[in-house]
């Protein structure tokens, strides 16, 4: 194993510092800054540790940070564009409201259950009637 380059913990507590600062601002341009960081650390040993430190999301998980619901709201998106895609090539017939019902759902749990029926309901009342959301209750 080599060892770290001299003045390699200064420039990891740097990093984390500069991480710490940018989940705290959660702007669009601590999101430009951090993505800046990171193109200026190519071929760089620390940004591995950089995109390690970035990776999460949120340094504050269950927060609600900026970035946590931006990376949540993104995995619903993708989610619910997976059971119209899923719906779609099955031919279920789907109105604009069930359309728009699937895609504003936020709920990853209802939209990992409403992938694995879309294999194989044939009528999206059966979608709707499954629904359960991660608490346990109906979704509406």
């Amino acid at each position: 194993m080599n060892a770290p380059a001299p003045g390699a913990a200064d420039r990891l507590a740097v990093l984390k510092a500069t991480a710490e600062a940018l989940a705290a601002e959660g702007s669009d341009g601590a999101v430009y800054f951090s993505e800046l960081v990171e193109v200026g650390l190519i071929g760089s040993s620390t940004r591995a540790y950089w995109r390690q430190l970035m990776d999460n999301s949120t340094f504050f998980p269950g927060r609600g940070t900026y970035r946590e619901t931006a990376y949540l709201e993104g995995k619903a998106a993708g989610k619910a564009t997976s059971v119209l895609r899923v719906l779609d090539l099955r031919q279920v017939p789907l109105t604009e409201d069930d359309r728009a019902r699937i895609t504003a759902c936020t709920d990853l749990a209802v939209l990992d259950q409403w992938v694995d029926l879309a294999v194989t309901l044939t009528d999206v009342a059966d979608l709707w009637a499954a629904a359960v959301s991660s608490d346990g209750g109906p979704r509406s």
